[in-house]
């Protein structure tokens, strides 16, 4: 019996570009050898891909250098985050180039434009209210000390959401062991960047209901890594850093006990009280 080649023809992406900027997104056939006996199976598109194939998002595609990258086109304070945050996110997953890239572009703009405020925050899917705070918060922390972009950035405002959420209640106050595990691993890696997002989520966390006073506890484990942080020879020593750590301080004196400023300093000698002690 004479052999067959077996063969589909399957969809290529292509970009062209039309006199607006927009992509025109046009498809051409190649020849590749299927799988499964002949049975080809078509992965789901991601909400963003779908999104971006019908411009239905306010983005643009540019090429700097070579390379294609999207950039938004409406203002960024004015888009509803909790759609359009969980879309770019959607895109993540794809595999097939450029539409993982556009999506990590187009979620770390909203997220860099989203830092401050609560856009971010009501990204959340979930009601905040109802989440497992003992569960959820030590893993969002435990994102502080990766170095690959966006899992940083995503653990950073997520945690943030958190406490911000728990500010008022006993759901942070029940995490603090672990939460306190995770910060100190995090410190404990002396990056600048991890320490800074470490340094913010201390001060939002000092801040949570009877937690200020509680983390004096847990000086021991946190305060000594601090004083290293402001150390040129062994942590980064950096002015941003040395600001960061004296904010950091004087969050827990604020909303610690009464003699928290004497037990700050036991830890960072160089502490100076700023209520006045």
């Amino acid at each position: 019996m004479a052999s067959r080649d077996r063969a589909a023809d399957s969809q290529v992406i292509t970009f062209d570009f039309n006199e607006s900027g927009r992509a025109a997104i046009s498809s051409a056939s190649s020849s590749r050898p299927n799988t499964s006996g002949g049975r080809f199976k078509k992965s789901k598109l991601s909400e963003f891909r779908q999104c971006l194939e019908k411009e239905e998002l306010p983005l643009l595609i540019v090429t700097c250098r070579g390379v294609r990258r999207v950039t938004w086109t409406a203002n960024l304070e004015q888009l509803d985050f909790a759609h359009l945050l969980p879309i770019c996110l959607s895109g993540l997953q794809e595999t097939l180039e450029p539409y993982p890239s556009f999506a990590f572009d187009a979620a770390m703009g909203l997220l860099e434009s989203g830092r401050r405020g609560t856009r971010v925050l009501k990204a959340w899917t979930a009601n905040l209210e109802q989440l497992d705070f003992a569960h959820l918060l030590p893993i969002c922390l435990s994102g502080l000390q990766e170095t690959l972009e966006p899992y940083p950035s995503f653990a950073f405002d997520a945690a943030m959401g958190l406490l911000e959420s728990g500010r008022r209640g006993t759901r942070v106050l029940k995490a603090l062991p672990q939460v306190v595990q995770q910060l100190k691993s995090a410190l404990n890696t002396r990056e600048k960047a991890v320490a800074h997002r470490v340094l913010l989520v201390l001060q939002q966390l000092a801040v949570c209901e009877d937690v200020g006073s509680e983390l004096a506890d847990y000086y021991r484990s946190l305060l000594p890594l601090c004083n290293i942080l402001q150390d040129k020879h062994l942590g980064t020593g950096d002015s941003a850093t040395k600001e960061l750590v004296t904010e950091a301080l004087e969050t827990l004196e604020a909303y610690g006990r009464d003699d928290a400023h004497l037990m700050i300093q036991q830890y960072v000698p160089a502490f100076q009280s700023c209520c006045g002690a």
